[in-house]
């Protein structure tokens, strides 16, 4: 309730009131439970000039996801209250709310009308409308059979150091290591699970694993292979290809090839390539198989300077599996991602004291930084040439992230 100071009052958790003579009015607003008790209550003076209409407007979130609530501050002679909402549409009203589709920044306008149709006052602002965060986690794995023997690659997003990883065969026994192993006593059809966990999220991803005597393939040879960062500047290729008798043929995207099973290979320069392995076999009826995915190691956001390249190791999931892995810890996350107007840079847990970032190009060139010390913070990269970036992101503990950003 609203006690307005000139003998009248108001209800409502937004409230308009038009003073009929200019003066100094103390306004007082009460907060009532439905036992109507008083719950606070709050003061303020006000001072009402008519030489000099105030032509502001408030804007906060309504209860809708991208809905905003405006509410008009015009304490001019009576007009009509019209919004220009920036997304192409108009409302009319002191207060009106707004629901916006899509996320992005809206320039806002309130203008005051009177009768005659005649402005007598306008005021503008944007408006940021944030995406939902996304997902703190998402549990994923592949898994590579050789008859009895089962390795389990982990590939899930949003891992921590704090993340543990609980792993079910799916024939009553599990494991906890990151990259486990597991021999299974009898031919059959398994459903494996990964569980990670940790104090902010926590999901869980099931497969069919089948054991046999045999490799299982799902045809005389099929390439395939999944690449994973460990560290830095450094990328293992885990070769899960199928089938006997195999050759192979790696194609590294830089005009450079390796016939070697577990080739190492170093690229000089940063930038996406386009990885390649083809295995075949000359048995009668012999087949050829090609797989191929785009490298790109600065996703990890650690190659982001043109003074070095990077370094690829292909390996076998036997010899893979059992590492536990490092990774530093995470200062912050970024979405959407691509964008185009706005990115949304969002602190983790993680982050110690204030955080700067670094915007770089592909060419080693900073083209944006600065703080971002709250929780949620809008960084606008409309004026950036379309293509992809990497953002270098530091905190008090000399913590570093490094995140690509690709801008549509």
């Amino acid at each position: 309730s609203w006690n307005y100071g000139d003998g009248s009052n108001g209800t409502g958790s937004f409230s308009q009131h038009y003073y009929a003579q200019p003066g100094i009015y103390t306004a007082c607003m009460n907060e009532i439970n439905p036992n109507g008790l008083i719950v606070c209550s709050t003061c303020t003076t006000i001072s009402v000039n008519f030489t000099s209409p105030q032509c502001v407007f408030y804007a906060g979130n309504g209860t809708q996801p991208g809905s905003i609530v405006l509410v008009s501050g015009y304490n001019g002679p009576a007009a009509q209250i019209v919004w220009d909402l920036g997304n192409g549409t108009t409302g009319v009203g002191p207060n009106y709310t707004v629901t916006y589709n899509a996320p992005g920044v809206y320039n806002v306008c309130m203008s005051a009308i009177d009768s005659s149709g005649i402005i007598l006052c306008s005021s503008c602002q944007s408006i940021s409308i944030l995406p939902p965060p996304p997902p703190a986690c998402a549990a994923y794995f592949v898994a590579s059979s050789a008859a009895m023997t089962t390795s389990f690659i982990e590939l899930s997003t949003g891992v921590t150091p704090m993340t543990t990883f609980s792993w079910s065969f799916g024939d009553g026994t599990g494991s906890s290591v990151r990259f486990p192993q597991h021999t299974y006593s009898m031919p059959g059809t398994y459903q494996a699970c990964l569980t990670i966990a940790d104090s902010m999220c926590q999901d869980q991803y099931c497969t069919t694993v089948i054991a046999d005597t045999t490799n299982n393939p799902t045809g005389p040879c099929a390439a395939q292979f999944v690449t994973l960062q460990v560290a830095p500047f450094d990328v293992v290729v885990i070769d899960l290809s199928t089938g006997t008798n195999l050759s192979y043929f790696w194609d590294f995207g830089d005009g450079t090839t390796s016939n070697q099973q577990y080739p190492s290979h170093y690229y000089s320069t940063i930038g996406s390539y386009n990885l390649c392995l083809t295995v075949s076999n000359g048995l009668l009826g012999g087949c050829s198989s090609t797989f191929c995915d785009t490298l790109s190691v600065d996703s990890m956001g650690n190659v982001f300077r043109t003074m070095t390249g990077f370094n690829i190791n292909v390996s076998s999931p036997s010899a893979f599996t059992g590492i536990s892995g490092v990774s530093s810890p995470a200062i912050c996350s970024i979405y959407p991602n691509p964008a185009t107007d706005v990115v949304i840079l969002q602190r983790a847990t993680a982050a110690k004291g204030s955080i700067n970032y670094r915007l770089f190009n592909l060419h080693g060139s900073v083209v944006l930084s600065g703080s971002a010390n709250v929780a949620v913070n809008a960084i606008s990269v409309r004026e950036l040439p379309s293509g992809t970036y990497v953002m270098e992101v530091t905190d008090e503990a000399a913590n570093r992230s490094f995140i690509k950003v690709v801008r549509n």
